[in-house]
């Protein structure tokens, strides 16, 4: 557990006390025929005033706030692939894009060929955690080419795909 994480559950705690002492407080509280607050009991005895409730519950949910902006994000452990994608040259100037990706779509990049040699290289970042990969690509705008998939290892994340047109 790293020090934000305990500093903002302290302050969470901190606000669950401060809330709960508040809401016990306005509900034990005597109230005068305009619905004000006029006594509460606290630890240390009676209480004539009616704003330390309200003031405890703000304090509480300031408390609550800072405690949830604490949280650091999750950490995911990737695997990067280092993907190379080559598109037939003679097919290039009706190619406006091409998606590449590793089995799911939240891991899809899409990009732009270069116009002289077809070739796109990327790194797509894949939590390391799965049992199996694959990777995948296909040319938005063609209907020359089909996609192509191939498995992947995390222990040699490296693939090329060649996207050629169609019968070659």
């Amino acid at each position: 557990m790293n020090s934000g994480t305990l500093i903002s559950l302290c302050l969470l705690g901190l606000a669950a006390l401060c809330i709960v002492t508040a809401v016990i407080a306005m509900v034990t509280a005597k109230y005068d025929p305009q619905g004000n607050i006029t006594e509460w009991s606290s630890p240390v005895g009676k209480v004539k005033s009616g704003s330390l409730p309200f003031l405890t519950l703000l304090v509480g949910l300031s408390f609550g706030f800072f405690g949830f902006q604490l949280q650091p994000p999750a950490q995911v452990d990737t695997v990067e692939f280092d993907a190379s994608v080559v598109v037939d040259p003679e097919l290039i100037s009706d190619v406006h894009s091409v998606v590449v990706g590793i089995t799911t779509s939240p891991w899809s990049q899409t990009s732009t060929p270069d116009s002289v040699n077809g070739e796109i290289r990327m790194k797509i970042p894949v939590p390391d955690t799965w049992r199996s990969y694959t990777g995948y690509a296909f040319v938005h705008g063609s209907a020359q080419t089909r996609p192509t998939v191939r498995g992947l290892s995390k222990d040699n994340p490296k693939f090329e795909i060649r996207l050629m047109k169609d019968g070659n």
